[in-house]
């Protein structure tokens, strides 16, 4: 019986930090979350038989529990350690919250003390099981009904601060708690701590929210004037483009006239080597690329030019993307970025430059580039640079990310043998 409330217990313990970091964290794709979940519980009851055959103390066990809570929240989830130390500290403290007002106040009502509530063993154990599947309902209605957001990109010193306080109310409970089950008398401190602590767990969130917000809305206003400067980028090559197709249509008509001259004098040789001599003039070829889709268009001959003027080979994979019904913003952001970054990638590496791009329209619409590279090291979903301004960056990366999560797509990167991919899947 006691193991077989120890596993539930813990099961509903990691579905609750599952839950609360899940209402404030970005997934990170291709993880398993069944098997995260099912690796934090058999590792924290692993733990917990070790320490109860080798009568480590308690705090001990509690301080492990967290450790692997933060391990699976790091495996599971995408942004800054501290935001997951952070979700794990407040899922636990509420938690911990919650059965303290569930136990004391139930022992209190009895009239027992805390030791003699608890050796009623079935009645016990059926209030702590109450006290933690309130605290999961909870964690699921935070789920459930908080708008979608990332903590884990807020500035790392803010979340530092907001953790402190979590962490340290942590402590403190676990420790009154242990001082009031030596009393003989139920404490009623206990109970007005853990409400306090509730309150204060409330209060939090909202912090955490209006902190989300601001840094949202910094985002977005750096995001719109990306956009701006984006878009006028691509009405200029637009124009330029119009402009050089009726050179091209201009150039071409003449030459069709001075061939039909020559055709109707009969001159078919001087003629043949007047059109060789067209068909290997670049001048007036349509090289350009078409997708039916002249926002993509636009974008890929730039894109496209520029990387030919650097030096840089560029493989270009298209479809028709005619009916591709992204918004016409976001697909200028998110393409001009990625391609830019390849650029740039590709002029710093040294040896082989070549680009890789495709974008292709099915049942999803799907985006790879891949380029060569300098070595990239990326880790957490994150690229770390060795840059002394990392403002160089500007909001490359993150507008990319921004707006793919968004969309609600998949996407991964990562850097192998010279090589940088950057991949996406976005729902249509």
């Amino acid at each position: 019986m006691e193991y077989t409330l120890s596993v539930l217990w813990t099961m509903l313990e990691t579905l609750e930090v599952l839950l609360f970091s899940r209402a404030f964290l970005a997934r990170r794709p291709r993880r398993k979350t069944a098997l995260a979940v099912v690796l934090n519980v058999t590792a924290e009851l692993i733990f917990e038989i070790l320490m109860d055959l080798s009568y480590i103390p308690r705090p001990l066990q509690f301080a492990a529990a967290f450790l692997i809570h933060i391990g699976m929240a790091a495996y599971l989830f995408d942004g800054k350690l501290i935001a997951k130390v952070l979700m794990a500290a407040m899922a636990l403290l509420l938690e911990g919250a919650i059965e303290a007002l569930f136990v004391n106040g139930t022992s209190a009502l009895m009239g027992l003390s805390f030791s003699a509530f608890a050796q009623r063993q079935f009645t016990y154990a059926m209030v702590v099981t109450a006290a933690k599947l309130t605290a999961l309902l909870a964690a699921w209605l935070l789920y459930r009904y908080r708008p979608r957001g990332s903590i884990g990109v807020t500035n790392g010193k803010w979340l530092t601060l907001t953790v402190l306080f979590p962490a340290v109310s942590l402590v403190m409970m676990f420790v009154l708690c242990l001082d009031y089950q030596r009393d003989a008398d139920v404490g009623t401190g206990v109970l007005i701590f853990g409400a306090i602590l509730g309150l204060a767990n409330i209060a939090l969130i909202y912090i955490i929210n209006a902190i989300e917000k601001s840094t949202r809305r910094e985002r977005e206003l750096g995001l719109l004037r990306q956009r701006i400067e984006l878009q006028a980028k691509s009405f200029v090559s637009l124009e330029e483009s119009y402009r050089q197709q009726r050179q091209v249509s201009h150039e071409f008509q003449r030459h069709i006239n001075a061939l039909c001259g020559l055709l109707e004098e009969n001159e078919y040789g001087v003629a043949l080597d007047y059109a060789k001599k067209l068909q290997s003039d670049r001048s007036i070829k349509n090289a350009g690329i078409a997708t039916k889709n002249p926002i993509v268009d636009v974008i890929l001959n730039r894109e496209y030019a520029l990387a030919v003027e650097q030096g840089i080979e560029m493989q270009i994979r298209v479809n028709d993307l005619g009916d591709l019904p992204l918004e016409e913003d976001k697909l200028v952001v998110l393409l001009s970025n990625l391609l830019d970054n390849s650029i740039e990638a590709c002029q710093r590496s040294e040896g082989q430059k070549e680009i890789q791009c495709s974008i292709l329209l099915e049942e999803t619409l799907y985006i790879s580039v891949r380029n060569t590279s300098l070595p990239v090291d990326v880790n957490g979903g994150e690229i770390v640079t060795s840059k002394s301004d990392r403002k160089e960056h500007g909001y490359g990366l993150p507008a990319i990310k921004y707006i793919l999560t968004e969309l609600g797509a998949e996407f991964t990167f990562e850097y192998s043998d010279g090589w940088f991919t950057f991949a996406a899947e976005i729902p249509i």
